[in-house]
């Protein structure tokens, strides 16, 4: 019997020892990790190939218009599918290309959409975690692109979108998260190489916008300041004064509340300088809507200084807005906004004791709405009062001849006529009704005075007066008619 032949030279594999077990467990590895080196560097071959990467760029920019396109038309479940395919399209572009700002921009206009798409189909926990998503990569997009103006712009919208879910649940929060991301954007700005001035001025405005909104989340505190002036050096940055958004007019109101004259007084002659700065480099097609604007900031200032009883101020701020709104066409609403200026100086003027100054100033004001039509009667109305009372101060304080006070009572007269038709055809406007009630007591005014005192038909107005007061409540401007008309009635009684 032949005994097998024993190989010579070799050892036998025993695949049960510890040792092989280690090899084969090595030698598996080995092979995963080739795999994925192979598999990474065919990826990496695709994309950066000849056109690789811009095709990937390509597919991602398609899915993500699509996308867009679905939800306009609310077909949110093809809007989602499309929008994902966008998502992993730019996270494997930028995966390759990390410095791709256009690709980095789009991912996240990607998830904003995916935010929007999770919000119409009520899916609330989705729409939160995909809004903070959102807002993260916003902030990452700015961390890596310092100085760029449309990354910045995503920032402050992303911080804004995210504010508005968290406001109601923490409006501290809110407020924090949207301080912190003006904070990363100015110092964006500072950073900023370009030289465009168009997107600049919106993210100003944006900014301004977002800071208006910050501070309006919590009362109002002394610590806001600092903010308060930063949103106004971004409204100024911006060129748009109180355009951009109301963030000049709140802080100014802010101030107000706070009886801060000294705050306040300088926000105006800021505000005013930017004003005029954008008319002055307004194209030409903008430039009668920037007169108007101009003119309507310039009337709030002076009404401001007014009130805190600046008449100097308050006269020159009116004469700018007028000077403003002699320059407006001949539309109504500009003849309205023309002569309210005029009466508004003519008042400010009349208090100064400048009774001449004021009647040249309401007569210019009487001009302006002479011939109007609509709702600019009832400034035609003010205007007829404003001037016949001008010119009794006139004559009361002059003590010139009876032509003055004759041409006072027609005015008065016609003031009180139109009052009474204004306010047949609008009952339900209690202050027009009250205007009609000034009007009467105002002509019964100029009635008993001398020379050549009517005291019957004085009292015939004072009645008118008192029946067109009846229909109204107890305000504080009924009550101080009230007392006017008791105060004359006894004049007329003695």
């Amino acid at each position: 019997m032949t005994r097998p032949r024993e190989s010579r030279g070799t050892v036998p594999l025993m695949l049960g020892t510890p040792r092989a077990r280690l090899l084969l467990i090595g030698l598996l590895v080995l092979s995963c990790i080739g795999l994925t080196l192979v598999g990474t560097l065919a990826a990496l071959e695709r994309l950066n190939g000849p056109s690789g990467l811009e095709r990937a760029r390509i597919e991602a920019f398609v899915h993500l218009r699509s996308g867009e396109d679905a939800l306009l038309q609310n077909l949110l479940d093809v809007a989602e599918r499309e929008l994902v395919g966008a998502a992993f399209s730019f996270d494997e572009v930028l995966e390759v290309s990390p410095a791709d700002r256009t690709a980095a921009r789009a991912r996240y206009i990607t998830l904003d959409r995916l935010s929007q798409v999770a919000r119409r189909a009520g899916r609330n926990p989705d729409f939160e975690s995909r809004v903070e998503r959102a807002d993260a990569w916003a902030a990452e997009v700015m961390w890596r692109f310092p100085g760029d103006v449309a990354v910045a712009l995503d920032r402050v919208t992303a911080a804004n979108r995210l504010a508005d879910l968290q406001t109601r649940k923490d409006a501290k929060g809110s407020r924090h998260g949207l301080v912190v991301a003006v904070r990363a954007v100015d110092d964006s700005l500072a950073a900023r190489q370009d030289t465009d001035v168009v997107p600049v001025a919106e993210l100003h405005a944006a900014v301004a916008e977002t800071l208006r909104r910050a501070l309006s989340l919590l009362p109002a505190k002394s610590d806001d300041v600092p903010l308060h002036l930063e949103a106004v050096r971004h409204a100024e940055a911006a060129g748009l004064g109180f355009d951009a958004a109301p963030v000049f007019a709140w802080v100014i109101e802010a101030a107000v509340a706070r009886s801060d004259a000294a705050l306040v007084k300088s926000l105006d002659e800021r505000m005013l300088v930017s004003v005029e700065a954008r008319v002055k480099n307004a194209e030409p097609q903008a430039a009668d809507e920037l007169r108007r604007l101009a003119s309507n900031r310039y009337m709030q200032a002076a009404a401001r200084s007014e009130r805190a009883g600046d008449l100097s101020g308050a006269e020159a701020r009116y004469r700018r807005a007028l000077v403003w709104r002699r320059a407006f066409g001949l539309t109504e609403e500009q003849q309205r906004d023309h002569g309210r200026a005029a009466t508004a100086l003519g008042t400010v003027l009349s208090a100064s004791g400048r009774h001449e100054a004021a009647i040249d100033a309401h007569r210019e004001g009487l001009l302006a709405v002479g011939g109007a039509r609509g709702e600019a009667r009832r400034t035609l109305l003010t205007a007829l009062g404003n001037l016949a009372q001008a010119l009794a101060r006139e004559v009361a304080a002059e003590g010139t001849d009876g032509a003055r006070l004759k041409e006072a009572r027609a005015l008065a007269a016609r003031a009180a006529v139109l009052g009474e038709s204004l306010a047949q055809e609008r009952p339900q406007d209690d202050e027009l009704g009250l205007a009609v009630v000034g009007a009467h007591l105002r002509w019964a005014r100029l009635l008993r005075m001398e020379p050549s005192a009517d005291r019957a038909a004085a009292r015939a107005e004072l009645e008118a007066a008192r029946k067109a007061l009846r229909p109204y409540a107890r305000d504080k401007a009924a009550i101080e008619l009230e007392a006017h008309l008791t105060s004359l009635e006894a004049e007329l009684r003695q």
